[in-house]
C-alpha cells in the first residue's frame, strides 16, 4: 500500500521545475507549509532524502532526480490511459466527435448533422475543422470517433466509405484578364492578386501547398475568416480567389465575378468517410450515422443530375 498520492509527485516535480519550494507550491495551488509537510511526509515513506538547499534556493537529491524522472512515466501512462478512455467516454456521454476538412465542415455536415439530430435529439456532436491529412491521423490514433476528408492513401487501420462530391473553381473580378475564359490551369492564376482565407483553415494549407509545389506562392492581398467576406473582396476586384461549387450556392446576387473551372485533376473532391477497422458492440450507433451520411451523399449526387 502507498502512504502517499500522485499530488505529492506533482509536487515534487512543481519544485524542481522552479528550483523554489514556495513558488513550486503555488503553481499547484498549495502553501508553502503545507508543501513542506507533504514532501516530508514523502521522504518519510520512501526512507531517502529529496531535496537539498543551494545558493539559488533548493534542487532535488541523487535521489530526487530519480523519483521525478520516475514519476514522470506514471504520468506520462495516466495521460495515455486518459486519451484511450476518452472515445469510451463520448460514447457515454452520447457525443460523436468528427473531424472534417474545410469542405466537409462548411458545405455538407451543418446541413446534415441538422437533419440527422431531428430525429436523433439523443446525440450530441463536435465537429473539429482540420486538414485532410490530420483527420486520418486523428480518426487512427481514437481523438475522433469518425473522419471526413480527401485522402487518397488510406491507412489500414481505416474503413473508408463515399460521402459527397464537389469541385472546386475558381471565381474572378468580372474585369480579370482571365473573366472571359471558361477554364483555366491553377498556375496561370498564380501570376495574379488572390484573396484566400486565414492561415489556420484547412483549405488555405490546400492551396498554398499546391502553390509552392508548382513553385509559385501565392500573392495572397486579403486573407479572411469567412467565405461571405471572401466573396465582397472578389466582387469589388481585389482579386481572384479558389472556392468549392457548393459553396457558391450561398452568394448573393449583389456579388459580381465570374466562375472560371480548373482543369488541374485535385479540383475534383471526392469526400470519404473514415471509419476504424475494429468494430465492437458499442459502435452501433457510429455505423448507423455512418449509413446515414453516405445516403445524404448518394441524395446529393441524384439531385445535382437533375
Amino acid at each position: 500500500m502507498f502512504h502517499y498520492d500522485l499530488n505529492d509527485l506533482l509536487l515534487l516535480q512543481a519544485i524542481s521545475d522552479c528550483q523554489n519550494l514556495t513558488r513550486g507550491a503555488e503553481k499547484i495551488g498549495l502553501t508553502a507549509p503545507s508543501a513542506s509537510v507533504r514532501i516530508r511526509k514523502l521522504e518519510d515513506v520512501l526512507k531517502v532524502k529529496l531535496l537539498k538547499r543551494s545558493p539559488k534556493g533548493v534542487e532535488l537529491t541523487s535521489a530526487g532526480k530519480l523519483v521525478v524522472d520516475q514519476s514522470k512515466k506514471v504520468f506520462w501512462a495516466f495521460e495515455g490511459m486518459a486519451s484511450s478512455l476518452r472515445p469510451f467516454i463520448r460514447k457515454e456521454e452520447g457525443v460523436i466527435k468528427i473531424f472534417a476538412n474545410y469542405g466537409a465542415a462548411i458545405d455538407f455536415l451543418p446541413y446534415d448533422l441538422a437533419e440527422y439530430m431531428a430525429v436523433h435529439n439523443e446525440i450530441s456532436f463536435v465537429l473539429e475543422q482540420r486538414p485532410s491529412l490530420d483527420v486520418v491521423r486523428a480518426v487512427s490514433t481514437g481523438e475522433a470517433d469518425i473522419g471526413i476528408s480527401v485522402c487518397e492513401v488510406i491507412p489500414e487501420s481505416l474503413r473508408s466509405y463515399p460521402y459527397h462530391e464537389d469541385r472546386l473553381v475558381a471565381i474572378v473580378p468580372e474585369n480579370h484578364p482571365l473573366a472571359d475564359r471558361t477554364h483555366v490551369n491553377f498556375k496561370e492564376l498564380l501570376t495574379f492578386d488572390s484573396v484566400g482565407l486565414s492561415q489556420h483553415c484547412s483549405m488555405q494549407l490546400f492551396l498554398c501547398k499546391k502553390a509552392v509545389d508548382l513553385g509559385l506562392p501565392m500573392k495572397l492581398k486579403v486573407q479572411v475568416d469567412n467565405p461571405h467576406i471572401l466573396f465582397e473582396f472578389v466582387s469589388v476586384g481585389v482579386g481572384y480567389a479558389i472556392v468549392s461549387q457548393k459553396t457558391l450556392e450561398k452568394k448573393s446576387s449583389d456579388w459580381r465575378f465570374k466562375t472560371v473551372q480548373l482543369n488541374d485533376p485535385w479540383a475534383r473532391r471526392e469526400l470519404k468517410i473514415f471509419l476504424p477497422q475494429t468494430q465492437d458492440c458499442e459502435s452501433n450507433r457510429l455505423e448507423e450515422f455512418k449509413d446515414y451520411l453516405q445516403l445524404r451523399g448518394y441524395m446529393g449526387k441524384t439531385d445535382s443530375k437533375q
